[in-house]
């Protein structure tokens, strides 16, 4: 079962709910294989949370199962609805008074989809808003103080903590999987130590202006940064042979190529390497695929071997 506990060992029930989800007079209960976990924080402190909850429908019987519980939840009557409700409520509150923080929670929603591609998977999302979720010290926003007993993501899970427009990651603990200016990512298995996940943003330093004396060195400076950016965006191109570069397909079509041209597995360094990516980019991208199940991620150490499902 997956879990997490906030506030005085109070468990995150959108974890615990997992793919429990009620239907009327039964209860539809199947494994679940992964979960991935965004938390968005604002320049207020508040916080979105988004959980996607992922199991395989591989049988007739599962299909059906979720059909039903999910026509429950786009009704808005299910039940799965408001236990989540009460349960975040009450997260939240326990989180208040550990802290000494005045917390609310709201903008609840629960949705659910079937994706087909390769597999066939149930998708439930777990939404909601955490105001008063960060501290604000000055210009810091600092996350870490609600997880006073630790958090915990089981494997093939994500836990993503992106910071507000015009923040970047000044510190972070313990070391993220992967780290982007604005976000960190872990994947499981871990377990966070106490108030952890900890990070703490800071703005962007302010761009200077330009006084009138220099305006033509910045014109100029401006233009050979241009030209150099084309060149060595032409270089790339000729050294791969045109072939990526001008490839018109989708990150993700680009990623499943790039795979079954190495016969369907590559290190994650590998996939940012051969297609000039970031690694932050590379990253996000792998975990939206990995959501929908077109590539299956295995961390070995601090490295993911990426492999096509079909």
């Amino acid at each position: 079962m997956r879990r997490a506990i906030v506030g005085g060992g109070v468990l995150l029930a959108v974890l615990v709910v997992g793919f429990a989800l009620i239907g009327g007079a039964q209860v539809l209960e199947q494994d679940v294989d992964n979960t991935v976990t965004n938390v968005q924080v604002t320049a207020q402190g508040d916080a979105r949370w988004t959980v996607l909850v992922r199991t395989r429908l591989d049988s007739p019987e599962a299909v059906a199962g979720f059909e039903e519980v999910a026509a429950e939840i786009q009704a808005g009557d299910s039940q799965v609805g408001d236990a989540f409700e009460r349960r975040m409520r009450s997260v939240v509150s326990e989180a208040s008074r550990v802290t000494g923080r005045n917390m609310t929670a709201g903008g609840f929603s629960v949705n659910s989809s079937i994706q087909e591609i390769p597999q066939r998977w149930g998708v439930v999302r777990y939404s909601f808003t955490w105001n008063g979720f960060a501290v604000l010290q000055g210009d810091r926003i600092i996350i870490g103080d609600v997880f006073d007993e630790g958090f915990f993501i089981d494997t093939q899970d994500v836990l993503e903590i992106s910071g507000p427009e015009g923040y970047a990651v000044a510190t972070v603990a313990p070391a993220p999987t992967d780290q982007g200016e604005q976000e960190v990512m872990w994947s499981g298995r871990l377990d966070f130590p106490p108030n952890q996940p900890r990070v703490e943003f800071t703005p962007l330093p302010a761009d200077e202006a330009s006084s009138p004396s220099n305006t033509s060195w910045v014109l100029i400076l401006s233009a050979l940064l241009v030209v150099g950016a084309v060149a060595a965006v032409l270089l790339v191109r000729y050294r791969r042979g045109g072939a990526r570069a001008r490839d018109a397909r989708t990150p993700e079509e680009q990623v499943l190529r790039l795979l079954s041209e190495q016969d369907g597995r590559l290190r994650q360094a590998e996939i940012a390497e051969a297609l000039g990516w970031s690694a932050s980019k590379t990253s996000r991208v792998i975990s939206r695929m990995a959501q929908t199940g077109s590539v299956e991620k295995l961390q070995i150490g601090r490295e993911n071997i990426i492999s096509r499902t079909d």
